[in-house]
């Protein structure tokens, strides 16, 4: 009878896990958490002439990441002395981290939009110098396997977070993405088709954002670049590259109604001074470049 209560007992265990599972799965979080734009905002400014684009993968995980509190204040100091005007992040997780975050970017980088969508969050966060006047997430249809959670990149509702900022005399679009990671590099590469299908959607939603009027940027964290085959997917959507050659990309979309001109292009080293030795920042590179921006 015990062996049997205790087998009762583990396939209820399992029961609810696997019925957990797959409350997530179809109803997941599915909301943007953004700082509201000023009650008025000046159209008669003089159109911007340029404009610093970043993107920053910032390891901010939940288990698998330390010194995360000291390294966001670090994080933020960075933003602010690079004076990146806008900012896609990527695996910004820690909704107590964000908060740190915020706190110490101030009225450097005082818009924000965190898009918190899947089980735990898709961690893809935007920050702006500029007020953010609307958001949109395209979480991604192929998204890996949920009975690895150490993997993550299913419980996480990546997809192509979007949003709308108002800068002087030009709205512009800023598309954040973080797409399905390798994970092991020494075998056969399991989620290369994952990836690929990603890609696909990339480029769906980029020539979606082409035919607007607002000058758009899609940033983020491939976790592919040139030579990859599933990287060749994106050369079907209307994209310039700007900055990026193995997995962190800054691209432009071609816009009827601004020239864009690139003027320089930044990849540092992620490293602080610490009180211990050196505090790595995060396990990818910040990269930010500038663009002239020319009204047509």
């Amino acid at each position: 009878m015990r062996s049997l209560a205790r087998a009762l007992t583990w396939s209820g265990c399992l029961g609810c896990l696997l019925g957990g599972i797959l409350s997530c799965q179809l109803v997941p979080r599915d909301r943007t958490l953004v700082t509201p734009p000023p009650a008025s905002i000046d159209s008669g400014a003089a159109p911007i002439a340029t404009l610093r684009v970043g993107t920053f993968n910032i390891h901010d995980l939940y288990l698998a990441s330390s010194d995360r509190p000291e390294r966001m204040r670090a994080i933020a100091d960075l933003l602010i002395d690079t004076q990146i005007q806008v900012a896609g992040i990527q695996e910004a997780f820690v909704a107590s981290d964000r908060e740190v975050l915020f706190a110490r970017l101030g009225d450097q980088l005082p818009y924000h939009a965190y898009f918190d969508y899947g089980p735990v969050g898709s961690g893809l966060l935007i920050v702006s110098a500029f007020p953010i006047v609307a958001t949109s997430m395209q979480p991604f249809e192929a998204r890996g396997k949920w009975y690895k959670p150490w993997h993550g990149d299913w419980w996480a509702g990546k997809g192509v977070a979007s949003a709308t900022l108002a800068c002087p005399g030009l709205d512009v679009v800023l598309m954040d993405v973080h797409a399905h990671a390798q994970h092991d590099f020494e075998d056969d590469d399991e989620y290369l088709d994952v990836r690929t299908r990603q890609m696909v959607e990339i480029a769906s939603r980029v020539e979606e954002a082409a035919r607007g009027d607002a000058l758009a940027f899609l940033v983020g964290d491939l976790n592919c670049g040139p030579g990859d085959s599933e990287y060749e997917h994106l050369s079907t959507a209307p994209l310039v590259h700007l900055l990026g050659a193995v997995i962190d990309h800054i691209f432009v979309v071609p816009n009827r109604r601004v020239e864009v001109e690139l003027r320089d292009a930044h990849e540092p080293l992620p490293i602080r001074v610490h009180r211990d030795g050196v505090l790595e920042l995060s396990d990818h590179d910040l990269m930010w470049c500038d663009v002239a921006l020319t009204l047509r």
